[in-house]
Order: structure tokens, then C-alpha cells, then sequence
């Protein structure tokens, strides 16, 4: 019988103390990124690798 991955409790919150990602991407528009590095403060660690896809940036 194989084991079921029970995912009801893997939500993680921005004010959550949580063990650092070792990935985090962000795939927002350019005025979105502030928000969204505020959001994942507490999931940042040393070695977290942050990948950015930003949309909306000009070149003037």
C-alpha cells in the first residue's frame, strides 16, 4: 500500500517562522516586487536561491 502525502497543513503564511526555502521565485511586475520580497522575508536564508521574472520594466 503506498503512503499518501498529506499537503493539508504545507500552506506557509508571509508571517510565518518557517525553515529557509531553497528556491524562491518571483514572476511579478516590477512595482509588485517590493510587496512581494516583504512577503517572503521570513522564508530567506543564506543559502536561498532567488530567481526574478519581472514584467513591466523599461528602458528609457
Amino acid at each position: 500500500m503506498s503512503q499518501k502525502w498529506d499537503n493539508s497543513n504545507s500552506r506557509i503564511e508571509p508571517e510565518d517562522a518557517a525553515e529557509p526555502a531553497d528556491l524562491i521565485i518571483f514572476a511579478v511586475k516590477f512595482n509588485g516586487l517590493k510587496d512581494a520580497i516583504q512577503a517572503v522575508r521570513n522564508q530567506v536564508g543564506e543559502h536561498t536561491i532567488i530567481l526574478s521574472a519581472l514584467n513591466g520594466i523599461t528602458i528609457v
